[in-house]
């Protein structure tokens, strides 16, 4: 509650007034040396909160953000219970068609889910022919001991991500139940129903342009 009225209420977020600001640029090496940090709002009795009694939140080690957002959403649900869930505006469904390689049976499941994971396919950038310079530049750099060039990141529109998540996607250890084995299966995803508000995760890991996997910048 006091991180949302801190967010809500503006009090944060005014510029400074000119004396103000020329009193903070003359003390900002004093504010530096002696470790105070600028206004704003800090979101540490939050995660103090969030992260109370959990084995790995709880450390200061490096969390995942996705991993700690979906046990947010777990504490809200728990604590929920005969009131209003504030977590309903991030849920959402998502319908899987598993279609049977050998039978062309098809099965369908719903999963419920709070984030949605886009792949992000180097081979729709709009500027490939800049990657493509760009890794030669690099591998050159790394072979004769020069300085790197400055990088180049990959400018994928946020439609083509969309359509990897929709596209096939191969299954070698989809279990048929008319087969009653192991068989080969084609699994579709698509939205049964749409948040009101929807979280997206971009994966960090893709195969870049020569199909070597690769973790993207951001």
């Amino acid at each position: 509650a006091k991180l949302g009225h801190g967010l809500l209420s503006g009090q944060y977020s005014k510029p400074p007034m000119k004396s103000e600001l020329i009193e903070q640029v003359m003390k900002e090496e004093h504010k530096v040396l002696n470790g105070h940090h600028q206004r704003g709002i800090s979101p540490r009795m939050l995660k103090s909160l969030v992260s109370r009694g959990h084995p790995e939140f709880s450390s200061n080690r490096q969390q995942d953000a996705h991993e700690f957002f979906l046990h947010l959403i777990n504490l809200v649900e728990r604590n929920s219970a005969g009131s209003e869930n504030s977590s309903d505006s991030f849920r959402f469904l998502v319908e899987e068609r598993i279609q049977c390689c050998q039978t062309r049976r098809v099965r369908y499941a719903q999963r419920v889910d709070y984030c949605i994971q886009l792949p992000a396919p180097i081979e729709a950038a709009t500027n490939r022919e800049e990657l493509l310079a760009y890794e030669a530049k690099r591998k050159e750099a790394e072979e004769n001991m020069g300085a790197p060039p400055e990088p180049v990141r990959a400018r994928i529109p946020f439609t083509a991500c969309l359509q990897a998540f929709t596209e096939p996607e191969n299954v070698p250890d989809f279990w048929s139940s008319a087969l009653q084995a192991k068989s080969a299966g084609v699994k579709t995803s698509r939205f049964a129903s749409f948040p009101e508000y929807l979280v997206v995760q971009m994966k960090k890991f893709t195969f870049g342009v020569d199909w070597v996997p690769k973790k993207l910048g951001n």
